[in-house]
């Protein structure tokens, strides 16, 4: 039995010109050969899961209608590459309808020739990171281009008839300033990106920076001027246009990211590349991430699986929970309680009980949601239902 609703395609590409002092991902340095043997693995990985995928995971008859070549730094490969992998996709799966299909690009990384190829390809989304417009924000975030990079990469898109970007920004890094954020901003709105996204910076294991501070190197970031940005950016992109519909996603209408919506509405999706993550049915698995162990897994002709486990009724339920309430127009509790046969108002009243009345959610009907307030103290209502 196959999902009713289309799923979403996350291909995974981890190469990087550099590592950025926040990364936690999987990624490693460019090299052309490297980046050449593990495209060739990911079409192997893509004709296997088509052919039908794992003895305890199938694949084969899903409808797909989203594809999001994420990485790392999708934009690295060359044109040729990227029409190879797209070509797999496509002939390998079924698809659904008109469907969005992103790439992210990093400023500098590519020329307007590629950009051009990318749209005749059926690429119909880009996503840019900027991070920010600030050149000494950008070196300590250790981002390989500086803010003109940004400008004449976005000029590009723009100029080859690219219609729908995103950009997104980092905020609350430590030595982040309000008038530096303000600053990146004006710029983003003054560029009219149709989508955008803002995240608070996060400290995660194993990242440069995240060294940095535990050696007493770097200051830790500030929790306060993180909530101050937050609301600054809610309100600032809303006064220019730009609706807010998940925590840290802003579109103009009908520019929300498909893709990613998935995700936030309890949609399988079906992940490929290294360390990439997926979620089909009951079945959740995610790969190899070591980049070596998943070209040599595929060269023996096996999925490059590091571990799939099934999904109880109620973990899932957690989970379409979490992602669920990420929404601003929040979650529908009666649909979930019912998929998942579980008491959602229940649920809802036990685990949040003493939080009533703190003006972090509302719940009207069967429908919750978080307010503002709620929205940017979000962790502390989803660490209750892990």
């Amino acid at each position: 039995m196959h999902p009713t609703t289309p799923c979403g395609l996350y291909v995974h590409v981890p190469f990087c010109s550099s590592r950025c002092t926040y990364c936690a991902f999987v990624s490693e340095s460019f090299e052309e050969t490297k980046a050449e043997a593990y495209v060739q693995a990911l079409i192997h990985e893509v004709n296997l899961w088509g052919a039908g995928g794992d003895s305890e995971i199938s694949a084969a008859g899903i409808p797909f209608d989203t594809l999001y070549l994420g990485g790392g730094t999708p934009s690295l490969l060359a044109a040729s590459q990227i029409e190879r992998l797209l070509g797999a996709c496509f002939q390998r799966f079924v698809w659904h309808g008109s469907p969005e299909i992103t790439i992210e690009v990093n400023p500098g990384s590519c020329n307007r020739q590629w950009l051009k190829d990318m749209l005749s390809l059926g690429i119909n989304r880009m996503s840019l990171g900027a991070q920010s417009f600030n050149d000494q924000e950008l070196r300590k975030l250790g981002r390989p281009h500086d803010a003109r990079a940004i400008l004449r990469t976005f000029d590009d898109m723009r100029a080859v008839g690219v219609c729908n970007i995103s950009l997104d920004l980092i905020a609350g890094f430590p030595g982040h300033s309000i008038s530096g954020f303000e600053q990146s901003l004006q710029t983003a709105v003054f560029l009219a990106p149709e989508h955008m996204s803002m995240y608070l910076f996060e400290l995660k294991e194993g990242s440069p920076i995240n060294n940095l501070i535990a050696r007493g190197q770097e200051q830790p970031p500030d929790e306060d001027l993180a909530a101050d940005l937050y609301l600054l950016c809610c309100d600032f992109l809303a006064r220019h246009g730009y609706v807010q519909y998940e925590i840290s996603n802003f579109s103009r209408e009908g520019y929300e990211c498909r893709h990613n919506m998935k995700y936030w509405r309890d949609d399988d999706y079906l992940g490929v590349g290294a360390g990439a993550h997926g979620l089909i049915r009951d079945r959740r698995y995610w790969n190899m991430g070591d980049v070596e162990a998943y070209l040599n897994c595929l060269t023996e002709g096996a999925l490059p699986l590091e571990h799939v486990y099934r999904m109880q009724g109620q973990d899932r339920f957690r989970e379409a929970m979490i992602m669920g309430a990420r929404l601003v127009k929040g979650l529908d509790l009666g649909f979930l309680g019912g998929k998942y046969h579980v008491d959602a108002h229940a649920f809802v009243s036990e685990t949040l009980c003493d939080l009533e009345g703190l003006g972090l959610f509302e719940i009207d009907g069967d429908v919750f949601r978080l307010t503002e307030k709620g929205r940017m103290l979000s962790n502390q209502i989803f660490c209750r239902w892990v």
